[in-house]
């Protein structure tokens, strides 16, 4: 479940475990009541300092923030912890929130997606999306496009080029690039993507 406002995101992986605007933070039973809106802000505000100068991330990436209970009412401990110990399928599914937290993933039709406001078109057997190893391959993938010494990959110009990803045919494990032209997506395509384009870009619509 994931509850989210302009400047806010939770997402509840197993009632315990939450990533919270892409920080790890567990909320034992009694501690905090997420139903809560002054507890709800209360996990927005330490997530909001967790990773500064003072309170760093002891673990790197594999922090997270265990919020305890406290014998006093109202009360709750906060101590460290390490994501490398929850099960192998709650850590993918931390890692997946975290990912999606950070960068823009939209999926507009099944095979055309936004990903950082590049248009990237695959199938589900391409990248999967709700696996995060796929997940930060595609990324790499943009990060590797975006960059803008690599004229190789904006044949139509930036904002008209978008990108055909499909498995090589003699090779399920290949991928393989194609490049197309943003003028071949259908009208009401186009209209969504632009949208997440200028979504991706602040609003600004350039």
């Amino acid at each position: 479940m994931m509850k989210e406002n302009i400047k806010n995101q939770i997402v509840d992986i197993d009632g315990y475990v939450h990533v919270v605007n892409g920080k790890v933070i567990c909320v034992c039973s009694g501690a905090l009541d997420l139903t809560q809106d002054e507890d709800l802000e209360e996990v927005f505000s330490i997530a909001s300092v967790l990773g500064t100068k003072d309170f760093p991330l002891k673990f790197g990436k594999d922090t997270m923030i265990v919020l305890g209970v406290e014998p006093v009412v109202g009360s709750y401990n906060i101590s460290y912890g390490y994501v490398r110990v929850l099960p192998d399928d709650i850590q993918e599914k931390v890692l997946l929130a975290i990912l999606r937290y950070n960068n823009q993933i939209i999926d507009i039709d099944g095979y055309v997606h936004v990903v950082n406001g590049k248009v990237i078109c695959f199938e589900p057997d391409v990248y999967d999306l709700n696996n995060p190893d796929d997940v930060e391959i595609l990324l790499d993938f943009v990060s590797y496009i975006s960059n803008p010494d690599n004229h190789e990959c904006t044949w139509f110009g930036d904002s008209n080029t978008i990108y055909l990803r499909s498995l090589y045919k003699n090779d399920c494990k290949k991928v393989v690039l194609g490049i197309g032209h943003f003028n071949c997506l259908e009208d009401d395509v186009k209209e969504r993507v632009r949208s997440a384009i200028d979504e991706f870009r602040g609003g600004t619509g350039n």
